[in-house]
């Protein structure tokens, strides 16, 4: 593993990234964060990757993997790089009382004023690629 890239899909590309070139755009919850923690430390695999804003690298969907991949010593972190403007690649809100636009989430990852935990609802319909990577692999700077 190179850090390199895969095109999986006319709409995506699979890439093996590092952690620190991702932009958060909302908070999220740290008990649930602990809880998925806990089960990806038990599995030994990470095993989704990162749903991510191709041209900004902005997290769309994994915060909370995200969250995870810091807290397990992660220097490498699977990734799933797609448009916004992708077909397959529907944005609503989970509240009903803050209308979310691309613009707001595109504005809060690259400012760094993270939107409430919970806004933003990416729903992805495209094909997504599997993965099964020793966590391991993903601590170490030099991806092997």
């Amino acid at each position: 593993m190179d850090g390199g890239q895969l095109d999986v899909s006319a709409g995506g590309v699979f890439a093996i990234e590092p952690l620190d070139v991702l932009r958060r755009h909302e908070e999220m919850d740290r008990e649930r964060a602990g809880v998925l923690l806990e089960r990806i430390r038990r599995s030994g695999l990470w095993t989704h990757p990162l749903l991510v804003e191709a041209g900004t690298g902005i997290l769309l969907d994994g915060h909370h993997r995200f969250w995870c991949a810091k807290r397990l010593g992660f220097d490498w972190i699977p990734t799933f790089r797609i448009a916004y403007s992708d077909e397959n690649l529907e944005l609503l809100s989970w509240r009903p009382d803050v209308p979310v636009t691309r613009d707001l989430v595109i504005d809060a990852g690259m400012s760094g004023r993270l939107l409430p935990k919970k806004t933003s609802r990416h729903l992805y319909s495209g094909p997504l690629p599997d993965c099964s990577i020793p966590l391991d692999v993903l601590r170490r700077r030099q991806a092997a």
